[in-house]
């Protein structure tokens, strides 16, 4: 987490109305924390159940699986606002 915190924390703040940052930030968190307790409860419950082991086995298979969502999601878009830097 430590290494895509400030990233995602930035994106909220490009993407979101400057009148609604905090609110932004604030369910930027509070979905964040849900995931991350939703994620630590239900490996917690395949570490108990099945295996140690077997809670990397599915977090290889979810970032195997998240695959072609990263290529979607990084194409490139008309859409896609980029700001620009002035010098």
């Amino acid at each position: 987490m430590a290494a895509t915190d400030g990233v995602g924390k930035a994106l909220v703040g490009d993407v979101s109305p400057q009148h609604l940052s905090g609110t932004a930030y604030g369910v930027f968190a509070a979905v964040s924390g849900v995931a991350v307790l939703i994620a630590s409860v239900t490996a917690g419950f395949i570490w108990e159940i099945v295996s140690p082991a077997a809670v990397f086995y599915v977090g290889a298979a979810f970032a195997l699986a998240s695959l072609p969502l990263l290529f979607i999601a990084t194409r490139p878009s008309d859409k896609l606002r980029v700001p620009k830097l002035s010098v």
